[in-house]
């Protein structure tokens, strides 16, 4: 005679007493109700908050915020050295290179010949012959004679009697006679500056301010300003001669 039985569909275990089938209470029922209690009280703890919440409305969740995608940077310094490339021109094969401003030294891409950057400030007298790429400058002091000078720009204050060769400007802010050959970019006359040259000059611009005696080749614009003396052949591209100027010699005139 059976004494006890399970539900088939919910598994209820059943006692039968005086004929009748009473449900007995399972005792691993609670045990798993605390076991997964206990394990959710634990989770809530680890877990961060997800976001507010009200206790008596439904819960909000807010996304952490994300990083916004870096960008990657240019080098400011490289683009503007890049923009800023300086022109030279080789002494042995007169190629033009491109170098960046802070170079001290280069070589020729065409003849591989060594090209000096270095800038030069005399300020005593002189003899040495000088070939860079650099700036020369001469100061009131200062003595160059007997040589010749190649560089970028030349600004001439004290006493030089050379030749100069300059891929730039030759700036003259004084009284001098030159004897060497004189060829420039650019030849700046200055006022009050007196000077006298032996050989044709052959320059691509002038500008003359003061009293000039020489035979001038410029294939671009010559400009005699107010104060310009000028005496001496000349052959120009274009000619500019401000009121107050003076010339005595021949002109050419006419693309060179």
């Amino acid at each position: 005679m059976a004494v006890s039985t399970f539900c088939r569909k919910c598994n209820t275990h059943f006692k039968i007493e005086n004929g009748k089938a009473v449900a007995q209470p399972d005792p691993y029922k609670n045990k798993d109700r605390s076991k997964s209690a206990l394990n959710t009280s634990a989770s809530d703890r680890i877990k961060p908050p997800q976001g507010d919440a009200d206790p008596n409305g439904p819960k909000t969740t807010t996304s952490p915020k994300q990083a916004p995608a870096l960008k990657p940077k240019k080098n400011s310094l490289f683009q503007k050295n890049k923009t800023e490339l300086r022109e030279i021109f080789c002494f042995n094969c007169k190629a033009s290179l491109k170098i960046s401003p802070s170079s001290t030294s280069t070589l020729c891409a065409k003849c591989s010949s060594y090209i000096s950057l270095k800038n030069f400030d005399i300020r005593e007298r002189w003899s040495r012959r000088i070939q860079t790429q650099g700036d020369v400058f001469i100061h009131k002091k200062g003595t160059v004679a007997g040589t010749t000078i190649q560089c970028h720009n030349l600004t001439v204050e004290g006493d030089f009697t050379g030749g100069a060769e300059c891929s730039g400007d030759l700036i003259i802010r004084r009284n001098g006679k030159i004897i060497g050959k004189v060829i420039c970019r650019r030849l700046i006359i200055e006022k009050r500056a007196k000077v006298e040259f032996l050989n044709t000059v052959e320059t691509s611009e002038c500008k003359i301010d003061g009293l000039v005696t020489g035979n001038i080749i410029c294939s671009g614009r010559l400009a005699l300003e107010k104060k310009a003396i000028l005496t001496g052949n000349i052959k120009v591209g274009r000619l500019t001669i401000s009121e107050g100027a003076k010339h005595q010699g021949q002109i050419q005139m006419g693309r060179l």
